[in-house]
């Protein structure tokens, strides 16, 4: 089966935020293909309102603040007040962050393992083995993808002076971080040998460091008001939970537990901001598997 097109998103952002590139978790928000596989698009800072253009290509990894076509130059509050447009569930109350950005705030962004003025353009080539193979694979799921897809994300013509606006597609909800020294956890991809599998751009069965507040649980803990104090003073002398808690996506980036519900209580109390889990399937056999190995808690 040939990758959809948020799978190649994915495969975008892991390149775009390697250290030797944008150096932060982002989100892509668009993208487009020539006929020399060179990728474009736009993506999002995933911790903050902030929008790149950038272009991925043979000769290295090139990326910008985006500048709008109303906008005659890059000024800072105004790309700032244009990038808030690119919020994410608008209907959602938006708690402040309080993580702070590697970066000077208004003046400089990421560009591999440094800081440079918003005004300048970052251009990076790493050839390290890991940079590498990263490439290697993305250039195998576009090449995939170019194959088998015919939407308006590919820019198949050869015409190099089109002027019609880019469309801007439906906006998914991006995974926000906190500060934290653990390295961030993303779906592995594997090199394409006979086809894609849907499950290679899964978190299931994985563990996962998803955001504590989008994980919710409705099992009522009454009566166990003593275990899940003990349990918080464990998990903040560590800092985290050893034991993961089990979870299904019941909507994109939004997650129920299914499993050690306790542990999920205690996280919450202890104010962790993101919380190890496994992510599983909504099959039923799955979820009385787990309701009975962790006795239904």
């Amino acid at each position: 089966m040939p990758p959809t097109e948020n799978q190649v998103k994915l495969a975008i952002s892991q390149v775009l935020s390697m250290p030797s590139a944008y150096n932060s978790p982002l989100s892509v928000l668009d993208f487009r293909i020539n006929e020399k596989g060179i990728i474009t698009g736009r993506f999002r800072d995933a911790s903050r309102p902030r929008v790149f253009s950038f272009e991925i290509a043979d000769d290295g990894i090139t990326f910008s603040p985006f500048v709008p076509g109303r906008l005659d130059s890059l000024d800072i509050e105004e790309w700032e007040k244009f990038s808030e447009g690119y919020s994410f569930r608008l209907d959602a109350i938006r708690k402040n962050r309080t993580d702070k950005p590697k970066c000077k705030d208004g003046v400089s962004y990421p560009c591999g393992k440094s800081c440079i003025s918003l005004k300048k353009q970052c251009k990076t080539n790493a050839k390290d083995p890991v940079s590498t193979q990263k490439k290697k694979q993305l250039k195998a799921v576009i090449s995939e993808f170019k194959a088998s897809d015919k939407t308006e994300k590919i820019e198949t013509s050869k015409a190099k002076t089109s002027k019609s606006k880019i469309k801007v597609p439906d906006i998914e909800e991006p995974i926000e971080i906190g500060e934290s020294t653990e390295p961030l956890v993303t779906p592995k991809i594997n090199s394409p040998k006979k086809g894609f599998q849907s499950n290679e751009y899964t978190d299931e069965g994985k563990l996962m460091h998803y955001p504590l507040r989008d994980v919710a649980a409705t099992k009522d803990l009454s009566g166990r008001d003593d275990e899940i104090a003990k349990a918080v003073d464990l998990i903040k002398q560590s800092g985290r939970n050893w034991i993961p808690v089990f979870v299904r996506e019941v909507k994109p980036y939004e997650y129920e537990v299914v499993g050690n519900h306790l542990v999920h209580a205690a996280a919450k109390k202890a104010g962790l901001d993101r919380i190890w889990t496994i992510n599983v399937d909504s099959d039923p056999n799955t979820l009385k598997q787990i309701e009975l190995l962790t006795k239904g808690g």
